[in-house]
């Protein structure tokens, strides 16, 4: 899709710069030439580049970031060493003996003698 008024920018490309447009037709101009366009406008916009947080904030920022990352290796690790599928149906198995589940209808109406709104 094309705009009506710019240059060949896709209607999300638009969107982001705020410019409203009206889709006429097909028709895109090489990513490489988007890019520079878009770039052009946010400079013409007055949006500026990565800006790197103050010391004190960034102190906080990396132990975050850094706690989120060592959460992530640990989840990876644990996924590497233990099936989780295997621990469910391992505990499933073990205690489903104690569920008697050759009488659900018994303790269903149990259940409903108590309390006539549950649902089974």
């Amino acid at each position: 899709m094309i705009c009506e008024r710019r240059e060949n920018l896709t209607l999300s490309e638009q969107k982001v710069l705020g410019i409203p447009c009206r889709v006429v037709g097909r028709g895109l101009l090489p990513s490489s030439r988007r890019i520079e366009y878009v770039e052009e406008k946010l400079k013409e916009n007055g949006v500026r580049g990565k800006v790197i947080p103050p010391e004190d904030k960034l102190s906080e920022l990396d132990e975050e970031m850094y706690r989120r990352e060592d959460e992530r290796w640990v989840e990876e690790a644990l996924h590497d060493l233990v099936s989780l599928e295997e621990v469910k149906k391992g505990v499933a198995d073990e205690f489903m003996g104690e569920f008697e589940l050759g009488n659900a209808r018994r303790f269903i109406e149990e259940g409903l003698e108590q309390d006539r709104t549950l649902s089974w």
